[in-house]
Order: C-alpha cells, then sequence, then structure tokens
C-alpha cells in the first residue's frame, strides 16, 4: 500500500478532529474506528510511513474521552488535532519521523536512528532508548484489572504450550482452532489494557497462521511464548524485561534477528559497525553466569522446579530405553528441556540455556524420528541430565553464597556429544557455549570466541563485571580490535589443548605480558567487587513440599471441629461445677478425637511419595549394569508409598549402596554362569515399597548367588571380626556383612569392593530409628528389608512405668507382652534369666537394672514382660506396669544427654514429665556388654519339652 492511501486516510481524520465534540460521544466513537483503521494499514505498511504506536496512543486518549477519565479533555482534544497535522506531515513527505514533534500527551520521542520495520517501532513503547529495555505500565490503566489479567496468564500459557506440542503432534487435531481462540482472546485483552507491543504481537501470529503451514510455526510460537512468560513477569515485577519484541516478530518471519536474540551465536559472528552496541561483542554467553540476580526468588524457584522437570526427564528416558518410539515419552522429555531453556534464558543463565538448547535440538530429532534414542545416543541424553543437575547445583550454591555461579570444567565435552548428534552431516567444534574455569595467572582466560569491532569502548570495563579481557585491553591499552580478533581466531583453530586467550596474545599476537596481566588483574577486582556487592542479595533455596488440595482442606474442617469442640468444652466446664461431669468426659472424648485427626493430618502433609529416590535407582542401576556388563531387569514396584520427606531424602544414600551391591555382588558375574544355575540370562533386581504395622518396608531382592555363609566366616575370621571356632546362628553370620570393612569381593572396582558400603548403611538406617532385615539362601538370591517409621516427628510407642519412671518402647518392635508365670522364668547357670515362650528361650534383661533405676518390681511373675525384636533377635525386657499405648512427639535430649545408650530421645507426657524413648538397638547393645548377661544373640529354638527338661545354658 503507497502512502498516498495513507494520507487519504490521515485527511480523513483531520476533518473528524475538526468536528469532533466533547459533548458527541458518537462523533468520539467515529474518531475511534478512523484511527483503528488507520492502525491496521499501517500495520501493513513496511516500514510505516507513521509510527503506530502513535495513532494507538490515539485511540487510548478517545478511549479516555468517551469515558470521562480524562483530566483534561479539551487540552487532549487539542492535541489530537496537533497530532494528526504532524502525522499529515509525515504523509505527504514533508517531514521525517527524526523531525517529527508530538505533543507531550503522545508520548513520543524520536529515535537517534532510521526506523527499519514495524516491529522497532513497538519496541519503543518499552524501552528508553536502543541499548536499554524498561517496562512500563500504560498510562491510566486500571492496576487491579491488570493484576487479574496478569495472574491468569501462567495458567493459560501453560495451557498454549500444550496445544501447541499437541499440534505438532497430530495436525489433524482440534488443536489450531483452540491456539487460534486463545490468540484472538490475548489480542483483545492486552488492546483493552493498552498492552500494544502484545496486542500487535498476537495480531501478527494471526496473520503468520493464516499465511504459513502450520509446521512452520510450532517452534516460532513455543519461542513466542517463553517470551511472553518473561514480558508478563516483567509487568508483574518479577523479572528483569525480555529482549524487545522485534526478536519475537522476526520470528514469525523467519528473520536472522530472531536466532541472535534466542539461540547462541556462531563462533565467527562479529557485529556490524553501525550497530550501537559496545565494542567488544561475545558470540558466546558469559561464562561467569550472571553477576547479580535480579530476582533471586524467582531463580530460587527456578531450581526447584528444574529439579522435577529433570527428574520426570530422567524416568522418561528409562522408559524411552525399553521403547525408543514412544513418542508421548519424547514429546515430554523434550517440554522439559524447553521449559529449563526458556526460565533461563530471561533469568540469564547461557549456560544452562545452551545446554537446554541443543538438547532440545536432539530431542526433537528423535521426535520427527531422524534418531533413535538408543545405545550412544540414549547414553549422551542421560549424560545430558547429569550435565544438566550439575549445572543446577552450582546455581544453587552460588545463590546460597551470594557469589557468581562457578563454570562446570566438564560442559564442553557434553554439549561436543550433543553437537554431534544434533548436526550429524557437519563436523563442527563446539561453539561458544563452552564455559572453562579462570585461573588467576597471566594465561588465563575461558576459551571464548569475542569479534572485535572497531567502535570506541563506551563504559569503563573496569566498572563492568562482565567486561571480557578483550574490552579491558582496548581500553586500557589501546590494543587494536583487530589483533584480538586474530587472537580469537587463532584460538578457535586449535582442536587440541587450546591455550588461553591471553596467552594467545602474547606469543602469537605480539601483546606485551604486562598489559595482559594488568587487563586480567583489572578484570578480577572488577568481578571481586561485584560479588562482594551481591553477598547481602544471598538468599536460602527453600525445600518445598506439594501438599494436594482435598488434605489442606480435610486439614481445615479438624480445625474448625477442634474450635467447635474447644467452646463446648468450656460451657462443659462451668457445668461441671455443678456436678455435671458426663458432659465434662463427653466432651473431653471428643476433642481429644478431633486432636488425635488433626496431628494425623498435619503430619500427612509431610508426606510425599518414594517415586522420586526410587527412579533415581532405576536410573543406578541401568548405568551400573552397563559399566558391569550384566543384564538387569529392574523391577519397581509401590513407587506411590508415602513417607515423611525427610527419610525419604535421607534413605537414598542407603539404597545406592544396596541396588549397587545386589548389581555387582548379588547377580552373577555373567549370563553364561546364570544360565549354568538353570536361570534367565537377565537378572531381575526388585525394589518394592508398601506399608506394614504402621511403618513402611523397603525391600530390595534379587536372584543371584545369595549369600553363602561360610565365605562370609571365612572371611570374618581372616578380618579378625569374629574368633575361629565361635559359633554363629544364621542370622548373625548375614550380619557380619554390616562389620566396618568387611567385604568379600576379590578385587576392587569403580563400583564397590572396599568394605566401607554396608556399614554406613546400617549406621544411616539405624539413625532413622529403622532396622534392616536379610533373608537368602545360596544359589536363589537375596532379599534385604528395611523397617522405617512412616515419619520422624511421631512415633506410636507403649507407654510402661519402672518405679516412678515412664519409658516409651515404639510398637515398632513390639512382638507381644504378657504376665509370665514361674514355668516361664528360666535360669541360665546362674549368671542371668530366659523367658520360654511357645518352645522359644529368649534373654530376660532386667530394665532396672540396665538403667540403674531403684524400687522396681523384681519378681517376674508379678511384672509385666515385652518382647522386642531388632534385627530377627528377641529380647524380653521386664517393666513394671504397661500404661497404655500413646503417639508421642520424639524430642532430642540436647549435647550433654546425646548418645545415651539405649535411648533415642525424650517426649512430654501428658501429665507434663518427661518420658525416655527406648532404643531398641541400643538396648541389645547394652545388654550384651553387661557383665553376667546372657547374649540376646542367641535366643534358640526348644524343641517340644517339658519345663522342667528345658535346658539351664542357651545353646549356640
Amino acid at each position: 500500500m503507497d502512502s498516498k492511501t495513507i494520507s487519504d486516510h490521515v485527511n480523513q481524520l483531520a476533518e473528524s478532529v475538526i468536528l469532533a465534540d466533547l459533548d458527541d460521544p458518537a462523533g468520539l466513537a467515529e474518531l475511534h474506528s478512523l484511527y483503528e483503521t488507520l492502525t491496521h494499514k499501517l500495520n501493513e505498511q513496511q516500514p510505516p510511513v507513521i509510527p503506530v504506536a502513535i495513532p494507538t496512543r490515539c485511540i487510548e486518549m478517545i478511549e479516555e474521552l468517551i469515558l470521562n477519565e480524562s483530566q483534561t479533555p479539551q487540552q487532549d482534544l487539542d492535541d489530537l488535532g496537533m497530532t494528526v497535522s504532524v502525522m499529515q506531515a509525515l504523509a505527504c513527505g514533508e517531514l521525517t519521523i527524526d523531525d517529527a514533534e508530538f505533543p507531550d500527551a503522545i508520548h513520543w520521542k524520536s529515535a537517534t536512528s532510521d526506523i527499519e520495520d514495524v516491529s522497532k517501532v513497538l519496541t519503543e513503547e518499552i524501552q528508553e532508548d536502543s541499548q536499554a529495555l524498561t517496562v512500563e505500565l500504560p498510562p491510566n490503566v486500571d492496576e487491579s484489572i491488570l493484576a487479574d489479567f496478569l495472574s491468569r496468564q501462567p495458567g493459560e500459557l501453560e495451557k498454549l504450550e500444550c496445544q501447541l506440542m499437541e499440534l505438532e503432534k497430530d495436525n489433524a487435531s482440534n488443536a489450531l482452532g483452540e491456539i487460534k481462540r486463545m490468540i484472538h482472546t490475548l489480542k483483545g485483552e492486552t488492546g483493552l489494557l493498552g498492552l500494544t507491543p502484545i496486542c500487535d504481537l498476537c495480531h501478527a501470529i494471526e496473520d503468520a497462521i493464516a499465511n504459513r503451514p502450520v509446521s512452520e510455526l510450532i517452534e516460532p510460537m513455543l519461542k513466542i511464548k517463553d517470551w511472553l512468560e518473561r514480558i508478563f513477569g516483567a509487568y508483574s515485577g518479577q523479572n528483569e524485561p525480555p529482549e524487545p519484541v522485534r526478536h519475537v516478530l522476526a520470528l514469525l518471519e523467519g528473520s536472522d534477528v530472531a536466532s541472535s536474540a534466542v539461540e547462541p551465536a556462531p563462533v565467527s559472528q562479529t557485529l556490524p559497525s553501525n550497530e550501537p552496541s559496545p565494542a567488544v561483542a561475545v558470540a558466546e554467553p558469559d561464562n561467569t553466569g550472571p553477576q547479580t540476580f535480579a530476582d533471586p526468588t524467582l531463580v530460587a524457584e527456578f531450581i526447584t522446579e528444574s529439579r522435577e522437570h529433570l527428574d520426570a526427564a530422567e524416568a522418561e528416558l528409562l522408559d524411552v530405553e525399553e521403547n525408543p518410539e514412544d513418542e508421548d515419552k519424547l514429546n515430554a522429555i523434550f517440554r522439559s528441556f524447553h521449559t529449563i531453556k526458556g526460565v533461563a534464558g530471561f533469568i540469564g543463565l547461557p549456560d544452562i540455556q545452551s545446554l537446554a538448547h541443543i538438547s532440545e535440538t536432539v530431542l526433537d530429532r528423535a521426535r520427527k524420528h531422524t534418531l533413535v534414542l538408543t545405545g550412544h545416543p540414549l547414553d549422551v541424553a542421560f549424560e545430558a541430565v547429569d550435565a544438566m543437575k550439575r549445572l543446577i547445583d552450582r546455581l544453587q550454591d552460588a545463590l546460597e553464597a551470594g557469589s557468581v555461579p562457578t563454570p562446570d570444567p566438564d560442559l564442553h565435552v557434553v554439549l561436543e556429544k550433543l553437537h554431534a548428534l544434533a548436526n550429524p552431516d557437519q563436523n563442527k567444534t563446539v561453539e561458544a557455549t563452552q564455559t572453562k574455569a579462570e585461573p588467576d595467572t597471566a594465561s588465563t582466560q575461558s576459551v571464548a570466541s569475542e569479534q572485535v569491532d572497531d567502535a570506541p569502548v563506551t563504559e569503563d570495563p573496569k566498572d563492568d563485571p562482565n567486561a571480557k579481557i578483550g574490552e579491558i585491553l582496548q581500553m586500557q591499552a589501546q590494543i587494536p580490535a583487530e589483533k584480538i580478533n586474530q587472537a580469537l581466531e587463532i584460538q578457535n583453530n586449535l582442536r587440541n589443548q587450546v591455550p588461553k586467550i591471553g596467552q594467545v596474545l602474547t606469543d602469537m599476537c605480539g601483546v606485551e605480558k604486562d598489559k595482559v596481566e594488568k587487563a586480567l588483574q583489572t578484570q578480577q577486582q572488577t568481578k571481586t567487587r561485584a560479588a562482594e556487592a551481591t553477598q547481602s542479595k544471598s538468599v536460602q533455596v527453600a525445600e518445598t513440599v506439594k501438599v494436594d488440595a482435598p488434605r489442606l482442606d480435610r486439614l481445615v474442617d479438624a480445625i474448625g471441629e477442634l474450635v467447635i469442640a474447644q467452646a463446648m468444652l468450656g460451657q462443659a466446664a462451668m457445668k461441671s461445677m455443678s456436678g455435671d461431669a458426663a458432659v465434662v468426659a463427653r466432651n473431653l472424648s471428643h476433642l481429644d478425637k478431633i486432636t488425635r485427626e488433626l496431628q494425623e493430618m498435619a503430619t500427612s502433609l509431610r508426606m510425599i511419595p518414594v517415586r522420586s529416590t526410587f527412579q533415581k535407582m532405576a536410573r543406578l542401576a541401568r548405568d551400573v549394569a552397563r559399566k558391569l556388563d550384566k543384564q538387569v531387569n529392574f523391577v519397581m514396584e509401590g513407587e506411590d508409598t508415602e513417607l515423611d520427606k525427610t527419610v525419604v531424602d535421607r534413605i537414598g544414600d542407603p539404597l545406592v549402596h544396596m541396588v549397587r551391591n545386589a548389581l555387582d555382588h548379588g547377580l552373577e558375574a555373567s549370563a553364561d554362569d546364570r544360565k549354568a544355575a538353570g536361570k534367565e540370562a537377565a537378572g531381575t533386581v526388585t525394589l518394592k515399597a508398601y506399608h506394614k504395622g504402621g511403618g513402611i518396608c523397603i525391600e530390595i531382592q534379587d536372584d543371584g548367588r545369595g549369600l553363602d555363609e561360610q565365605v562370609l566366616l571365612d572371611k570374618a575370621i581372616e578380618r579378625g571380626v569374629i574368633q575361629e571356632g565361635e559359633q554363629l546362628s544364621q542370622q548373625d553370620i548375614f550380619q557380619l556383612i554390616f562389620a566396618p570393612g568387611f567385604s568379600t569381593a576379590k578385587q576392587v572396582t569403580d563400583v564397590s569392593g572396599r568394605g566401607v558400603g554396608m556399614d554406613v548403611v546400617k549406621r544411616n538406617i539405624e539413625a532413622l530409628r529403622g532396622k534392616i532385615e536379610i533373608q537368602s539362601e545360596k544359589g536363589k538370591g537375596s532379599t534385604f528389608t528395611i523397617r522405617l517409621p512412616l515419619t520422624l516427628a511421631i512415633i506410636e510407642g507403649m507407654v510402661v512405668r519402672l518405679s516412678t519412671e515412664r519409658y516409651i518402647i515404639p510398637t515398632l518392635s513390639i512382638v507381644r507382652m504378657l504376665q509370665p508365670g514361674e514355668v516361664h522364668i528360666k535360669s541360665i547357670m546362674q549368671n542371668g534369666q530366659a523367658l520360654l515362650i511357645d518352645d522359644e528361650l529368649i534373654p530376660l534383661a532386667r530394665l532396672d537394672q540396665l538403667f540403674e533405676v531403684q524400687g522396681a518390681v523384681q519378681d517376674p511373675t508379678q511384672a509385666t514382660v515385652v518382647i522386642v525384636e531388632n534385627s530377627e533377635r528377641k529380647m524380653a525386657i521386664l517393666t513394671d506396669e504397661l500404661i497404655g499405648q500413646q503417639q508421642i512427639v520424639i524430642k532430642s535430649l540436647g549435647a550433654t544427654m546425646r548418645g545415651l545408650p539405649g535411648i533415642a530421645g525424650g517426649a512430654i507426657m501428658s501429665d507434663g514429665r518427661v518420658g525416655l524413648v527406648v532404643d531398641i538397638s541400643g538396648l541389645m547393645s547394652l545388654f550384651r556388654t553387661t557383665s553376667n548377661a546372657p547374649s540376646p544373640e542367641l535366643s534358640v529354638n526348644i524343641e517340644s519339652t517339658e519345663p522342667d527338661d528345658v535346658p539351664t545354658q542357651l545353646a549356640a
């Protein structure tokens, strides 16, 4: 469309403005329509003779006049007339935009350079100049409406992303229609709110959908969705503004500006001399990461969400290994990396963004069936997940320390592998996304690809913590840009043992060494100052637990019931003064019921599934099996079993040792060995979780060789763990593997064999108030069972009295309770007593003697016996009286009393007194070491005999 047509529209506008009357709403509405028509015409013109932002602002002013929201209506009408006059001069070519002057109400400032396209004009509304991007709220916007709009956008954009993924998977789906509806709705809402750049972007998307193949728009629209997330976040004050809107508009046009804005630039890229930017243009992202975090809370949330995405991606990769053609799994993995890339981009984390971007490219090939994720490609995909986890860990360390993230020295290795998969037909080196640590010597500088133009440096590099060595040398030592570019090109062409840029400059380009040293010193000082400045902005990454809404609803209901019960109890207390005690008793019972429910509900809020931990074990099993060259089927059961978050976090390390041992020691060395034993070539390792007896059990089962009792005994004697000739039961022999330094491995490997694993496993499990049991049969396999409490904060316990003291015995350890008769009590060579129950002789421990309590009942037939079990060893504990079962909130005893043998902690009883929680494992150890006490490990089964015929010595 030529300018004459635009001129006709402007002239028509001029006539309408002259005739406009503030008391004529219909005339103002017609004027509004004429401005809208002009705006659409200008959008069709490239470049527009009149910036679109000008008639858009006029539309806003007319809307204020129509709604009586203008504080100076007549002045606004006059400004509209003056604006139309300037527009007429622009339309007919009498003025250029640089020479045009508009009324202040138009909020227009002319650009310092020629306007290249409409997208650059739109950018002017959200940045004050070509160097700094800022986001300002539209004038006179209703902030409550804007806040409501912004609060809805994350969910809407999530739906948009889902629809785009669905459309890519199936072009025949209804997703395209839904996408059009969402874009059209967004355009209408942003237009009403005055968010003109976003409104025009939506209009451009609608045009692109109408004129271009849908398959070409999926990737650009995913990037546009990411940009919209960032711009809405900027309006909400949650993050810094994203790149100008022209970059995302260029995505729809396939322009090169898109790649320069969103993706890492190629190694050889040099900024054109007319670009208004600093003299040193770095083609790679800054390897030091962001010097400051504009929103540390946002970074903390990104860390948490990224770990969830990576755990999910790792689980999906394990499934892809079984079915490489599973499109749903591939799409899920792709989406995880895409989300991480998008957020990392606007936070300013180039290493994470680059890794996610190239990983996304590889996964896209897999989705399009040009690459099959098996063998080496699958291994590289797992390496990408591991590398991303390392980067996230480094980011968290930096965030907590208030410093910059340290680079990952191994990142370039993974990037090279990913680039090879992404571009199989090209022998490319890893581009400028590689990062390497910077030593403090003269030869230090990360392997970068900085290209320098001849424009003068406008900012002192001493004030810029991100300044590259090239900038500093150009500013301080007046080193020409050509020489710096020459050094970078030399460095880029060296494939092996790449020297630092400082070394290239001094050894190959003739730059004096002292100048390089001074530049490096300046760079280091600047970074130190920046790091010190960010110390006060450090933030601790908070741990979060996701809670289902129904649980919160039940908690709120229970609290409401508690309030009602408290009120009822208060009234009943008043009535009890007149003798109505039954009402108080009834209300107390009701209050007790509600309090218990509330306690259980509060505890359940900390419960999370063990799925995430099990998924890590699945990945571990896969990697170890490949390293050992064994065929393994790893089976998981009960992943949805819930456990306290603290327990889930701390059970990971013990499970790692046990799974590795099951694969290395448990399964046969080769498939031939298994076939010779009549088994399938592939071994099976099962990881199972289930609830039992108020606690949780985790089983690690293998169908391998099983434990060889004789080998264990011989090794124990050799290592001095036991004495030769010492008699042990089968369970005692199995427990030998938990002795420190004990290992039956014939050679030490990087998988196992050093004997430092299983003893740590036992200590960690006992620290969680759990226990571990072993069942094994030679040639058939082994099962290790870990028994854990559901939570570390509250335990179910049996309260017993011993003289005037109260003790709590965990119910998980109790086998049975009884008051023995004389026929059950047996003396053992005058050194102790045992309890004969169901043909089993169980050592009898007197708790008063172990804990040195005075005044306890001495006659076992007048006392109560509690039979407990730990690691399949039983012991009978003599107490005075059973008080009853109670939920106990366990408390630490403090530093002065910590480590008391046989005591796990304390608890406040209902009468306000302190009760001690018994540690069964520690109590058995204390009983063993007490003089003249029979060993609880030596309880035996007795053949069916009369009581008088029972032997008086425990059989070995």
